[in-house]
């Protein structure tokens, strides 16, 4: 599949401009595609498409300084309070400097655009002034270079080319800056234009990291883009940067999944390795993977578990609960961890938070369970038990259809993890398969985790510590984990 491609016209002189330049410069999200700068001459557009300057329209003038300082503000970008005086002033001459950069230094572009906003648009230098222009172009790409720029941009090539690619924007469908021409994986094309449509341009550019939806550009690109965050204080943060990166990579490749990560796991060279112990009982990578779809068939073809449904899952930690869990993932399911110590309300309520029909229950807890019977039927949650005995007569190794666990995207909200109710009722901890499968990245390459490691947990596996400091980063790094109900010194590894 192609990557990406955005192609952001841009005038010095527009502060939306420089806005949208400094997020597609500086954003992770936009890393994941191949982003081309083109500078224009904003005073030809706006004369060819007979456009009236913002400045000369009564109350927008005023509007636009307001509404400028709220998104840089938004956006942590930053930019004068007061506008560069005088304003507006000529940028054509820059404008050629920036298209001589073009010819001669491609690659430092976005360098020298980056070091005349700054001038012109955080410093409030003229940057109608030669003196101004050049000084950045020193700042960019050194004095020797920057000499060479600076005769080539009043010769007729550098000419030709600011007209060519105004023209360019032109026909691109361009009446104003910012303007997008975005082109996404499977080669379509749509232009866009103006800062506020930022959402925009995410959304049909990246779909593997955008959610569908009419939200707000700010709200879509600080909530579901975390931009603002990334850009706090002016400054990238390159574990977020790997993050989404890492999240977009399994999007694309439909792979989103702890189950996933399992499966990566058997089709390697680790497919032999130790995998799980739990009460002097073990399993391979493939021996377990094998038992999954053993389970996954189960739920699919007699249960009729549906993809994308929620099931509850309650159980103490066992083999047979991690064989339920990723079971529920393989078939395409979501899952929703109930405290297994929970009976009465607190267990009823959690289960019908989930809009599940089925609990799934660890058989050792059938006690705890069966006084909630009547009200989870009146709620229509039937409860199935399961153990060792039951999972082990499974027969079907029928490999699961990919198909199942391949539309999940990583803002589905994947499993529910509750809190532990003690100011009332539990509540459920919404966990979309983007943040649990970069919780298994993270951790593991915070410890370094290596598939020669070895971990023993007994925190419960229902839980986010269980799952996040232990079974999901073991899995994502091949390592071996031994599993416990409670800490014994003498079950778990030994300590030197």
């Amino acid at each position: 599949m192609a990557r990406p491609k955005l192609t952001l016209f841009l005038d010095v002189i527009s502060p939306f401009a420089y806005m949208a330049w400094y997020v597609t410069k500086n954003s992770p999200t936009f890393k994941q595609c191949d982003v081309t700068y083109i500078p224009i001459f904003l005073g030809g557009v706006m004369q060819a498409c007979g456009n009236i300057p913002p400045i000369n329209i009564k109350n927008k003038s005023e509007w636009i300084g307001v509404e400028r300082l709220r998104w840089a503000k938004q956006f942590n970008i930053p930019i004068c309070e007061k506008s560069p005086e005088p304003f507006p002033q000529s940028t054509l001459n820059a404008m050629r400097a920036l298209c001589a950069v073009t010819s001669l230094h491609p690659d430092k572009l976005s360098d020298c655009f980056g070091a005349m906003y700054q001038a012109f648009w955080v410093d409030r230098k003229s940057i109608s002034k030669p003196e101004v222009w050049s000084a950045a172009l020193i700042e960019a790409l050194g004095a020797s270079e920057a000499k060479k720029i600076v005769e080539m941009s009043s010769g007729a090539e550098a000419k030709k080319i600011l007209k060519e690619n105004t023209d360019l924007a032109l026909a691109e469908g361009a009446f104003g800056l910012p303007w997008f021409v975005a082109t996404n994986a499977e080669g379509v094309k749509e232009g866009f234009w103006g800062f506020d449509h930022l959402g925009q341009v995410v959304d049909h550019l990246v779909p593997v990291i955008a959610v569908a939806g009419a939200a707000a550009a700010a709200a879509y690109l600080d909530a579901k883009l975390h931009i603002r965050h990334d850009l706090a204080g002016g400054i990238l943060s390159d574990p977020v940067a790997k993050a989404q990166a890492y999240i977009a990579q399994r999007q694309a490749q439909k792979r989103l999944l702890i189950y996933h990560l399992l499966e990566d796991n058997v089709l390697s060279s680790r497919s032999g390795n130790l995998f799980l112990e739990y009460e002097g009982r073990s399993w391979t990578y493939r021996q377990f993977y094998d038992s999954v779809q053993r389970v996954g068939n189960w739920l699919m073809n007699d249960l009729g578990v549906r993809q994308g449904e929620m099931v509850a899952l309650n159980g103490p930690n066992s083999a047979e609960f991690l064989m339920m869990f990723f079971g529920l993932e393989a078939v395409g399911a979501h899952v929703a961890l109930t405290n297994c110590h929970l009976t009465g309300g607190p267990l009823v309520h959690s289960v019908k938070l989930a809009g599940a029909r089925y609990m799934i229950a660890d058989r050792d807890i059938r006690h705890l369970v069966e006084p909630c019977d009547d009200d989870l039927a009146k709620a229509a949650v039937e409860t199935i038990y399961y153990d060792e005995v039951s999972l082990a007569a499974l027969k079907d190794t029928t490999p699961l259809p990919a198909a199942r666990s391949a539309s999940v995207l990583f803002s589905d909200v994947h499993a529910l993890i509750y809190t532990s109710g003690t100011t009332g009722l539990p509540k459920g901890v919404m966990i979309t398969a983007g943040r649990w499968i970069n919780t298994a990245r993270g951790t593991a390459e915070l410890l370094r985790l290596t598939p020669e490691d070895k971990f023993y947990t007994c925190l419960p596996l229902y839980h986010g510590a269980g799952q996040g400091l232990c079974m999901l980063p073991v899995i994502y790094a091949g390592a071996s984990v031994r599993v416990g109900q409670k800490f014994s010194r003498k079950y778990a590894y030994p300590v030197s």
